[in-house]
């Protein structure tokens, strides 16, 4: 646009021309622009879908330069609910409202503090981009700083495709990294404003009650009908009954997931499935972390998909649509499918329960659960093995105590066993979308439901445990802040701290350790 003749120019075009210029000197674009030839070289881009990234880029960079401009005339700290009402005038969504101001509170632009559950106060710090610190880092510093999810996000958002994400860890390429930050903006891990999700999933403040277990449509406990799924479920097997459902309907084409490793007992590994045979195959819960969402940009000309995921893959998914980074594109996803996660365990942590606690071979365990704070390992012959949840949790990733979310409230359905009676499901219904899908398998004799109020436990426990997960976090914050070290910025606490500044002669931003 700057190389358009003035004198052609629209007048809403010019009134917005300095909000463009603020927005093309954002550290993201810069760097973009500057590494064109490198990201041309890796190949992992097409020339449309540069352009496309910069397009995505420049548009939320506008977005925030408005908010940005509007908050300046603004004297001292504001509540968020009411620069809802006045910062109406722009034109933005109040949802993109509430993530752009927080987004601007995390690059150092706006000042946030918590005022109370499910609100925030804002006042304005600098609009000169000099005067902050760039915080769009390489994940390595997620990574070094033991609160990465393992979800695969960042593989799939890198544009010269130098990350790689396997068994909970980040592997990058230092030599073809442009440090651009697409990686940490896409980040669960990263900065991740739990007021911002809460707005994308509802449009507005969650309740009180809300704040348990997130926003609950309708809850049930069911079961399949499927002879064919029955017998490999990890319980009630919904998520798969949920899955050849859309496939029968036909409005999905492929769904992501987590499969079997071919060679590895209890590895396993990101699947696309195609159809209902490939949904049976995969069929049951595998407790080592699966880094699924690198397969995004695998299925990017599919028409429609769904995702089945842990709550940090849902939190990555919400996280993608309210901060773009253009490289990813989630147009085609119809259904996310959440699951309930207390934790999850490396491969290694896994065999290491099984032959060391159990002693039993990893190759020789048919079936893990679990239940009622016990983890069970059923072995192909013998009596099931137990161990309490206390013991096993030390086994368990480091970076998962850095996770609220117990029962991925960000999806559009949460499904787990914690509520209902054996071999049954507790369904969340948490959107219109996950209604639609889940009243449609029910009337296609694919699903069997009570009302979760007719079962025990019932809602009350996972809530109760829902609840717990996020006080668990909130002493895993404290001990981290109090070690001055790097945890998620979920609850309005201070963001990680910036990378160093960059050393005299320096053509990159560091990475942040």
């Amino acid at each position: 646009m700057a190389s358009q003749p003035v004198d052609d120019m629209r007048a809403d075009q010019l009134s917005k021309l300095p909000l463009l210029v603020h927005a093309s000197r954002s550290f993201r674009i810069r760097c973009l622009i500057d590494a064109q030839a490198d990201i041309e070289k890796a190949g992992a881009l097409t020339r449309e879908e540069y352009n496309g990234v910069l397009k995505v880029l420049l548009k939320e960079e506008t977005r925030k330069a408005l908010l940005l401009r509007e908050m300046e005339r603004v004297q001292g700290e504001v509540p968020m609910d009411k620069l809802l009402g006045s910062l109406e005038s722009t034109g933005i969504p109040r949802k993109e409202i509430v993530s752009g101001l927080f987004q601007l509170a995390v690059e150092g632009f706006l000042s946030c503090r918590l005022d109370a559950p499910g609100s925030a106060v804002f006042s304005f710090v600098t609009s000169d981009s000099n005067k902050v610190e760039p915080v769009y880092v390489p994940v390595r510093s997620i990574d070094d700083g033991k609160a990465c999810s393992g979800c695969g996000t960042c593989q799939a958002a890198c544009p010269v495709d130098c990350i790689r994400v396997d068994d909970g860890k980040v592997a990058i390429d230092l030599d073809k990294c442009i440090r651009c930050g697409l990686c940490y903006t896409a980040c669960p891990r990263a900065f991740l404003p739990k007021l911002a999700l809460d707005w994308a999933i509802k449009n507005a403040v969650f309740t009180p009650e809300e704040l348990k277990a997130g926003n609950i449509v309708e809850a049930w406990s069911a079961r399949t009908t499927r002879d064919d799924i029955r017998p490999a479920a990890q319980d009630g097997g919904i998520t798969s009954s949920l899955l050849v459902q859309a496939f029968q309907a036909g409005v999905i084409q492929a769904a992501i997931g987590a499969g079997r490793h071919a060679d590895i007992p209890w590895k396993p590994e990101p699947v696309i499935m195609k159809s209902i045979p490939d949904v049976v195959k995969a069929a049951g819960t595998k407790y080592v972390n699966t880094p699924s969402l690198k397969l995004l940009r695998a299925v990017k000309g599919v028409p429609s998909i769904a995702v089945v995921g842990t709550p940090c893959m849902m939190q990555a998914l919400r996280k993608a649509e309210i901060y773009p980074t253009g490289t990813i594109d989630l147009s085609n996803i119809k259904y996310r499918i959440g699951i309930f996660c207390m934790e999850s365990f490396t491969h290694a942590g896994i065999k290491q329960l099984c032959e060391s606690t159990f002693n039993v071979p990893l190759e020789q365990v048919k079936k893990m659960n679990i239940k009622e704070g016990q983890f069970f390992a059923n072995p192909v012959t013998g009596d099931p093995k137990s161990a309490s949840m206390k013991d096993v949790t030390k086994l368990a990733r480091l970076s998962c105590h850095c996770c609220y979310d117990l029962t991925s409230e960000m999806a559009d359905i949460s499904v787990g066993s914690i509520g209902s009676p054996e071999g049954w499901n507790s369904v969340i219904i948490r959107t219109a979308a996950g209604k639609q899908l889940f009243d449609a398998a029910v009337q296609a004799g694919l699903i069997e439901k009570k009302p979760i109020e007719e079962v025990q436990p019932g809602l009350g426990l996972l809530k109760k445990l829902s609840f717990g997960k996020k006080r668990n976090y909130e002493k895993e914050e404290n001990k981290r802040d109090g070690e001055k070290s790097l945890h998620p910025w979920y609850f309005m606490k201070l963001p990680p701290p910036p990378p160093p500044k960059k050393k005299e002669g320096a053509t990159a931003e560091p990475e942040s350790s």
